[in-house]
């Protein structure tokens, strides 16, 4: 009985990271959004979702951008 709570815990911890980690197109296009002609395919999953938090922070568009194009130019 241990082994199987234990294997279904971990397949849940498996499965649910691994669908957190990846990147989702809408993230992507509203990176996009403030950086039109940028390559945001470069971004580490990481990044990604620390421009979609900065994003959604409510900082300035100005600030968002900056933080986008900072990104970018460390991916590369």
């Amino acid at each position: 009985m241990k082994n199987v709570i234990a294997t279904a815990a971990a397949a849940l911890f498996v499965f649910a990271g691994a669908a957190v980690a990846a990147p989702s197109q809408i993230d992507l296009n509203k990176i996009q959004a403030f950086a039109p002609t940028a390559d945001v395919t470069v971004l580490s999953d990481k990044a990604v979702a620390q421009l979609v938090a900065t994003i959604h922070s409510g900082n300035s568009a100005g600030e968002v951008a900056n933080a986008i194009k900072s990104a970018l130019s460390a991916a590369k």
